[in-house]
C-alpha cells in the first residue's frame, strides 16, 4: 500500500484568519479547534467533568466564586416577567444548595467581597450576603447600582444612565449610614461626575494599577486618579468602539482587554494611554470574533494565561481563546452552552 507523509509543523503561531491561507506562516493554521497550548505544546482540550453543583428547577445564568470560603454564589435564570428577578443560591461542592432570596435588579450581577460579606449589584438596590447569618439582605439606603468594586476601604459603585461615581463611607458599605452624604466629613459617602456632558452612559469602571478606568457609550474613556474624595478625572481616549455590555471587559495584568465591533482591543498601561487604533490585540482572529457581536463576554483565566471570549451570547458553545503569554489564538466549541466560568482553588 502507498503512504504519504505530512508535515504538520509545530503550529506555535496559532490560528490566523487575518490573511489568506497562502500567506500565513508555516507555524500558523486557518483553523485550530478544540486544542489548547500547554507550556508551548499543542494538546487537545480537556473534556467535561461531572456536575459539581446542580440547581433543581432552575438554570445557573452566572455565578461568583469566593476564594476565602470556596463558596459559590449562584444566580438563576432571569424570569421572562419583567417585574420579576432571578433567585440567588449559595452552594458548596459536595454540600447542599440554599436559596437565600432574589436579586433586586435584572442586570447581570456584579459581586465583590467587602470585609466578611459579599456585596451584590444587579441594577437595583445593593444587597449583601452574610456567611455568618446565611442571609441575603437589601441595603435600603443608597442608590441603584449595577457595577461595584473596592478601593481605599470604600465600596465604589456606578449605574448605567448615571454619570456619577459613588463612594461609600470609609470601612462601611452595608449600613444605611454608609450612603448618607456629608460634604463636611471626608470619610462619609462622596460622589463625583464623569464626563457629564459627553452624551454617553457609563458602561463599566475597572481598576487598573493605581487608577480607575471608565468606559462610556459615547466612545470616550476616562482615567480617575487620586483618592476619595480628592479624585481627578481626565479624558484619555475617544472612539473606543467598546461594546455596550459590562461583561465585555477584563483586566489582564497591566492592561484592560475589551470586545469591540472590530474585535478585541487593549488599553495598555498608563504610559501608553491615548490612541486606541494602535492597541488592537488578538488581531489574527478578530475577523472571526467581529463577525457577530451580541452581548459578548470575556474572561481572564490567569493560571492558563488565557483570555476567553464568547462574542455572541446566542451561541455560548463557541469560544475564542487568546493565549496572551505567547500571542497566539484558537477556538473552542463545546457540546453544551457555557454561561459563565471562573478559576477556583479546587
Amino acid at each position: 500500500p502507498q503512504s504519504k507523509a505530512f508535515n504538520l509543523g509545530i503550529l506555535t503561531g496559532g490560528m490566523n484568519t487575518a490573511l489568506p491561507p497562502n500567506l500565513i506562516a508555516d507555524t500558523e493554521a486557518q483553523l485550530i479547534r478544540n486544542y489548547e497550548y500547554d507550556h508551548g505544546r499543542l494538546r487537545t482540550r480537556g473534556g467535561y467533568g461531572s456536575a459539581l453543583i446542580t440547581l433543581d428547577g432552575d438554570t445557573i445564568e452566572s455565578f461568583f466564586y469566593d476564594k476565602n470560603t470556596e463558596a459559590y454564589i449562584l444566580f438563576g435564570a432571569t424570569p421572562t416577567v419583567t417585574t420579576d428577578t432571578a433567585k440567588v443560591y449559595v452552594a458548596y461542592v459536595g454540600g447542599t444548595v440554599t436559596n437565600v432570596g432574589k436579586l433586586t435588579g435584572r442586570e447581570i450581577p456584579c459581586c465583590v467581597r467587602f470585609g466578611a460579606n459579599i456585596i451584590i449589584a444587579s441594577g437595583g438596590k445593593l444587597q449583601y450576603y452574610s456567611f455568618t447569618a446565611n442571609t441575603l439582605t437589601t441595603i435600603s439606603a443608597g442608590y441603584l447600582f449595577d457595577n461595584i468594586f473596592v478601593r481605599d476601604s470604600r465600596l465604589l459603585a456606578s449605574q448605567r444612565g448615571d454619570d456619577k461615581m459613588y463612594c461609600s463611607s470609609t470601612g462601611d458599605a452595608t449600613s444605611d449610614e454608609a450612603w448618607k452624604e456629608d460634604t463636611n466629613v471626608s470619610s462619609q459617602m462622596q460622589w463625583f461626575e464623569i464626563g457629564q456632558l459627553d452624551g454617553g452612559d457609563i458602561i463599566t469602571v475597572l481598576p487598573l494599577a493605581g487608577d480607575l478606568i471608565v468606559f462610556k457609550t459615547s466612545g470616550k474613556v476616562y482615567r480617575i486618579s487620586g483618592h476619595c474624595p480628592d479624585y481627578s478625572v481626565d479624558e484619555i481616549g475617544t472612539d473606543s468602539h467598546a461594546v455596550d455590555y459590562k461583561r465585555a471587559f477584563t483586566v489582564v495584568g497591566a492592561s484592560i482587554l475589551f470586545v469591540t465591533d472590530l474585535g478585541i482591543r487593549a488599553l495598555e498601561t498608563i504610559q501608553e494611554y491615548g490612541n486606541f487604533s494602535a492597541n488592537e490585540t488578538c488581531y489574527k482572529i478578530n475577523k472571526n470574533i467581529s463577525s457577530k457581536i451580541y452581548n459578548p463576554k470575556i474572561w481572564n483565566l490567569l493560571t492558563k494565561r488565557q483570555a476567553v471570549t464568547c462574542p455572541d451570547s446566542t451561541n455560548t458553545k463557541l469560544m475564542y481563546v487568546y493565549q496572551y503569554d505567547s500571542d497566539m489564538a484558537y477556538e473552542l466549541e463545546f457540546a453544551g452552552s457555557i454561561n459563565d466560568m471562573s478559576e477556583t482553588d479546587n
